[in-house]
């Protein structure tokens, strides 16, 4: 029997699993460097380009090892599972989709704004973290046999400080079933673990539901009004 590349839906490493199911070239081929020696990433990065498998525009993998210990899987109200993991450069077409199924609505709430595009040199810095100053924290499940992601929360820290910036989002039809708290519980125990004390964030003053969120965490929640925003600071509870 012989099986041709196309065959394959599963490559392990020590470094990972890459699922090729469905994919295209790319797809592929970013998947397989996420999961190869740090050291080699980006040498197999630049061999891709050379042969068009991957555009110009995707930029250098960060030289780090992927935190596998921060998967975790949480069940939703209406008994779903779904995966919370960090995010990773193999993710870039995934979080393409995830943008462009939301709702307008959604996106002004999310992007404080009319963002109507995202382009690969746009999302790239998304996917490419270091875990330490930055994190981004994907909610995934299995949507017609491939992964989706159907969230996302993400914090950065703010130069020389110990508070961070943190946002999510969560597309229209996984809402109301609590993934945004449990999004946002996981951000919180990671900052904690590094270092942070507390968490500051842009909310639209018409995200009702955003602000009910951090409000009902019981930290100490301290915000004030500027223009159409609400400007949040929350310390984390000891």
């Amino acid at each position: 029997m012989v099986l041709t590349r196309g065959d394959v839906d599963y490559v392990v490493t020590e470094y990972g699993v890459a699922s090729l199911w469905g994919k295209s070239i790319k797809e592929r081929s970013l998947s397989l460097i996420n999961i190869a020696h740090p050291e080699s990433r980006n040498d197999l990065l630049e061999w891709a380009k050379q042969r068009h498998y991957v555009p110009p525009e995707v930029m250098p993998f960060p030289e780090i090892e992927y935190p596998e210990e921060l998967k975790t899987y949480v069940t939703l109200r209406d008994g779903a599972q779904v995966l919370l993991r960090p995010i990773k450069p193999s993710d870039v077409t995934m979080k393409q989709h995830l943008f462009y199924s939301l709702s307008k609505d959604t996106l002004a709430k999310r992007y404080l704004g009319s963002l109507r595009a995202m382009p690969l040199r746009r999302v790239w810095p998304y996917v490419t973290v270091d875990y330490e100053n930055e994190m981004s924290i994907v909610g995934t499940l299995m949507e017609e046999e491939r992964e989706s992601i159907i969230a996302i929360g993400s914090y950065v820290r703010i130069p020389h400080t110990t508070m961070a910036e943190v946002s999510f989002v969560v597309r229209d039809d996984w809402q109301n079933l609590g993934l945004g708290t449990l999004l946002l519980n996981q951000l919180m125990e990671i900052a904690k673990k590094k270092g942070l004390r507390g968490f500051t964030a842009w909310v639209l003053t018409s995200n009702a539901r955003m602000m009910h969120i951090f409000k009902k965490y019981g930290c100490s929640v301290k915000y004030r009004v500027e223009g159409d925003f609400y400007h949040i600071t929350m310390e984390f509870k000891e």
